[in-house]
C-alpha cells in the first residue's frame, strides 16, 4: 500500500459486483503465459533460476507450476500480511513479515531468483520482500513476476526484470474512459481459491478473524504501518 493513496477513498469505491471469479481453466492459460515469458527471456540473456520465493498467502499454486515447468528444485517461501486494527477515529494497516528465508540459505554467488506475487496492487509488500532478499543476497538477479498488475504501480524498479498479465485497475486512480483508451481492464479480480468475502474484508480495510489470528500477530516482525 502506498501514503500517496487514501485507502479510504480506495476501498469507497470498491463493489462486490466488481469482482469476477477465474475459472481453474483460465488460471492455467494465465501460468502458461507467464511460464512462456519468463522461459524466453531466460533463454535470450542465458541464465538459469536458482530457486523460486513466493511471497505468501497470495501465490498459494502458480510457483509450484512455474518451478515444475522451469525444471527448478529450490521453492522457498516468504510470508507477508496486511492485519488491520482500530484506533479512536483512525484506521491503522500494519504489514507484518511472519516468515522468511533462512539465513544459512545456499544460493549461488550470483543467483537468479524468481519472485512470484498474485495480485500486485499496491507495491509495498513485494517491493520490501525484495529489498530484503538484495540486502541478503546483494549480487543477485531478481525476477519479479505477478498474475496483475495496477496500471498506477506498473513501473517497478526495485526487481530487475517484472512480468504480469494484464494492467488492472485495482487502486481505483483511472476513470473508465481512461481504462478504455489505456487498455486496462477495470475487472477485479477474485482467483480460483479467493473468497470473495474475506476479499471484501481486506478491500475494506477490516481485519478477518482467522482461527490462527492471535499467532500470527504474535510471531510476526511489523514492516510498515499506515495510517488513515
Amino acid at each position: 500500500m502506498a501514503e500517496n493513496i487514501s485507502l479510504g477513498q480506495t476501498s469507497s469505491q470498491y463493489s462486490k459486483e466488481d469482482y469476477k471469479k477465474l475459472s481453474w481453466d483460465k488460471y492455467e492459460e494465465i501460468l502458461e503465459f507467464l511460464f512462456l515469458k519468463i522461459k524466453n527471456f531466460l533463454k535470450e540473456n542465458n541464465l538459469k533460476v536458482n530457486c523460486v520465493v513466493p511471497i505468501l498467502r497470495w501465490w498459494n499454486f502458480a510457483w509450484t507450476y512455474l518451478a515444475y515447468k522451469l525444471w527448478i528444485v529450490k521453492i522457498i517461501p516468504v510470508q507477508y500480511k496486511y492485519f488491520f486494527k482500530q484506533e479512536k477515529e483512525e484506521k491503522i494497516a500494519e504489514l507484518r513479515k511472519i516468515f522468511w528465508l533462512p539465513k544459512d540459505l545456499n544460493l549461488w554467488d550470483k543467483p537468479v531468483i524468481l519472485v512470484t506475487e498474485n495480485c500486485h496492487c499496491f507495491w509495498t509488500t513485494a517491493q520490501i520482500a525484495i529489498d530484503e532478499i538484495k540486502e541478503q543476497f546483494p549480487n543477485s538477479f531478481v525476477i519479479y513476476v505477478a498474475d496483475t498488475v495496477d496500471y498506477t504501480y506498473k513501473n517497478i524498479k526495485w526487481a530487475d526484470i517484472a512480468f504480469y498479465w494484464i494492467l488492472t485497475n485495482d487502486t481505483k486512480t483511472l476513470t473508465s474512459e481512461e481504462c478504455k483508451n489505456l487498455w486496462v481492464d477495470e475487472t477485479t479480480t477474485l482467483f480460483p481459491w479467493e473468497d470473495l468475502e474475506e476479499e471484501w474484508d481486506i478491500v475494506q480495510c477490516k481485519q478477518t478473524s482467522y482461527q490462527d489470528l492471535d499467532s500470527a500477530l504474535n510471531n510476526s516482525e511489523l514492516k510498515k504501518e499506515i495510517k488513515f
